[in-house]
């Protein structure tokens, strides 16, 4: 008898649950963006230890494209593989260089405005080489408060600055 009622008590309890309405969370469909990312950098330190630079950079970008407005970066270099000389040239240079940083973002995403803080890691092989990485945003505010996207990044390689990159990724607003 007692297996009887629970039996039927649980039979009970999933039908109620399919009486409860559900409501499906998904996040709005990708859109595709391009932009060109103009940047000056500034090393604010460098110290040469164990055949490697290691910089610490500011920068001040411009952005045109999908993404359009200004930032400020922050971010680590590392050169590897680099005999010692005058930054920002290497005497010899036969490793890759190494760079993590954030941007801070101030501007219009498909046109709506807000602010947003980036993320960046990407490498080139030499001081000759293409810089190539990836991108996630961390966050955002106003409009961009619920902006999400990562996407590839690519620059050509370049002595003087400012310096262009190529973004390219997908972002959705939740």
């Amino acid at each position: 008898m007692r297996k009887k009622s629970l039996t039927f008590y649980m039979m009970c309890i999933v039908v109620l649950l399919f009486q409860i309405p559900t409501t499906m969370v998904q996040a709005t469909q990708s859109t595709y963006v391009e932009a060109y990312w103009t940047y000056t950098p500034t090393i604010e330190s460098a110290k040469y230890a164990g055949n490697k630079w290691f910089l610490s950079t500011t920068e001040v970008g411009n952005w045109v494209g999908d993404i359009v407005g200004t930032s400020n970066e922050i971010g680590r270099v590392v050169v590897h593989e680099c005999d010692y000389g005058e930054l920002p040239f290497c005497l010899v240079n036969t490793g890759f260089w190494f760079v993590k940083g954030r941007a801070y973002f101030t501007g219009q995403v498909c046109e709506k405005s807000g602010t947003f803080v980036l993320q960046f890691v990407g490498k080139r092989a030499s001081d000759t080489s293409n810089w190539y990485g990836q991108w996630v945003i961390l966050s955002g505010t106003g409009e961009l408060a619920t902006l999400h996207g990562q996407g590839d990044w690519w620059g050509p390689p370049g002595v003087f600055p400012p310096f262009d990159v190529y973004v390219s990724g997908n972002i959705h607003f939740e």
